[in-house]
């Protein structure tokens, strides 16, 4: 094999370089466009998807995670207002009238009774330190898939690998899956089976009724997209935005 002369080695690095600054633009520009835009949107279609179906059955709201949490938040605005139950470690201290928790959503969840009410996780299943205890929480409060709303950041992005305090990412869950799935970080295991992949089956999934859609079986973000669009729910109606 002929050896590389310095010029053909310095070129070499030089194509290198530039093909890692490449990948690396691109995937800064992907997740920039993820956390800004179709994340924010997604969030917010879940969060009115779940609040027309607790109107619907004339059930509270639960919502798991503070609305005006986080940098972005604060500087963009909420992505999902506070409902009738709002829970967070560290509390929602902005949602005015809601009743608030500041308690570990697992165990907050473990007080209140069965299929009792709609719940809608904006994400913090992925840092619970049990996803087994709390997904069976979160089953058993809101009595299956169609009254739970579930929302993660897509996997094999940044935020899914490096977030800070991150424990799992959602394969899928409800209302779009059946089964509720998540896979753990290298370094995370279920405290209760040391396994890093877990799976709680969800029971009761039915069509949203009540002039908002029928049928069985799970339905895909578009339905629910398409849901809000055509059923708006005005100012005021469920509760004080």
């Amino acid at each position: 094999m002929k050896k590389l002369t310095k010029a053909q080695k310095k070129k070499m690095w030089k194509i290198a370089g530039w093909t890692a600054f490449g990948v690396s633009a691109v995937m800064v520009a992907r997740e920039s466009y993820l956390v800004f835009g179709t994340n924010r949107e997604q969030r917010r279609q879940l969060y009115e998807a779940a609040l027309k179906r607790a109107a619907e059955l004339g059930r509270p709201l639960i919502v798991l995670g503070d609305p005006d949490g986080g940098l972005l938040h604060h500087t963009l605005g909420r992505d999902f207002q506070c409902g009738m139950i709002c829970i967070d470690p560290k509390g929602c201290g902005e949602c005015g009238t809601t009743k608030e928790i500041a308690d570990d959503p697992t165990h907050a969840l473990s007080t209140m009774a069965t299929n009792s009410a709609v719940v809608f996780d904006s994400g913090l299943f992925a840092f619970a330190d049990d996803g087994y205890a709390m997904a069976q929480q979160l089953v058993r409060v809101s009595g299956g898939a169609g009254n739970l709303f579930m929302f993660d950041v897509p996997r094999f992005t940044l935020t899914s690998m490096f977030e800070s305090k991150r424990k799992r990412v959602l394969k899928s869950g409800p209302p779009s899956s059946m089964a509720l799935e998540w896979k753990n970080g290298l370094l995370s295991a279920e405290p209760s089976t040391g396994q890093r992949e877990g799976a709680v089956s969800l029971k009761g999934l039915h069509g949203l009724r009540g002039g908002l859609g029928y049928g069985t079986g799970p339905r895909s973000m578009y339905y629910y997209e398409r849901l809000v669009q055509r059923y708006p729910i005005p100012q005021g109606q469920y509760y004080t935005m």
